[in-house]
């Protein structure tokens, strides 16, 4: 539920218009649907909770920020195997269905709103079952949800992650549907390298804490990894077909153990 990370502290309006006057130009919202969706078609979304997040973004764009709603953390779709693979993916496509319908070109523009199909694919989905989920949740959006997301004038700007936790070099596997192009579709990677630093002694990662201590001082070599890691995003994009625009929509280092003067370096 929201606020259950920050000891029950929730976004309000006020919140928004600090961003914008900090002069940042985007939100990414991070929304668990399926906490608040039905177990069973057609995956009923709680009234409630579609009016909070609505109430969000048009804070949002009353700041004129950019906003990027997401699926966030559908962990029993990563975690629960092959043999619930389906009905996973049927609800995630019932969920976009809905939010398809709240968030019509109509009244959030293509400039204005844009969907981020599923934040970080893991476990159980692979990259050859992420490009599935793609080819799906595309076809779905832009053509069974034309009335509201692809009207002719206007198409829905829609975010692409890779499997494999966003990794950057999960692009390599990216197959991208004909029907995606620089003009529709974003691509986002998430970016915690080098991990045993970012990460170190997070609670939610096996063996982290052997990692306290790790430095991270911002010398060539340090640099080295981190830039040519960027260099292979650049190569991809550079390929005929693709020169999309790249969204870093996560990055950082977990501060609770790192030395502030690492993370600044990082």
């Amino acid at each position: 539920s929201e606020g259950e990370w920050t000891e029950g502290r929730v976004i309000v309006e006020e919140d928004l218009h600090r961003i914008a006057e900090a002069g940042f130009k985007t939100v990414r919202i991070p929304i668990r649907w399926t906490a608040h969706a039905a177990a069973n078609a057609p995956y009923q979304i709680d009234a409630e909770f579609m009016a909070r997040v609505k109430q969000v973004v048009d804070w949002s764009l009353a700041e004129q920020l950019k906003v990027v709603i997401n699926v966030h953390h559908y962990e029993a779709m990563m975690n629960d195997g092959e043999a619930m693979q389906e009905a996973h993916i049927k609800r995630l496509v019932g969920i976009w269905q809905q939010i398809s319908q709240a968030f019509p070109l109509s009244e959030y523009g293509q400039e204005q709103v844009m969907f981020e199909l599923l934040n970080e694919p893991n476990g159980s989905i692979g990259y050859d079952d992420w490009n599935d989920i793609v080819a799906r949740l595309t076809d779905l959006i832009w053509t069974n949800m034309a009335d509201q997301q692809n009207n002719g004038d206007q198409q829905r700007k829609i975010v692409i992650g890779t499997a494999n936790w966003g990794h950057p070099d999960g692009l390599t596997h990216l197959q991208l549907p004909a029907s995606v192009n620089a003009n529709n579709t974003i691509i986002t990677v998430h970016y915690y390298e080098p991990f045993h630093f970012t990460h170190q002694g997070a609670s939610w990662v096996a063996g982290a804490n052997d990692w306290i201590g790790t430095p991270w001082l911002g010398t060539q070599s340090d640099q080295q990894p981190l830039i040519a890691l960027f260099d292979r995003v650049s190569a991809w994009n550079e390929q005929p077909g693709r020169g999309f625009e790249i969204y870093m929509g996560e990055f950082g280092v977990y501060s609770e153990y790192a030395a502030a003067e690492y993370q600044r370096a990082w």
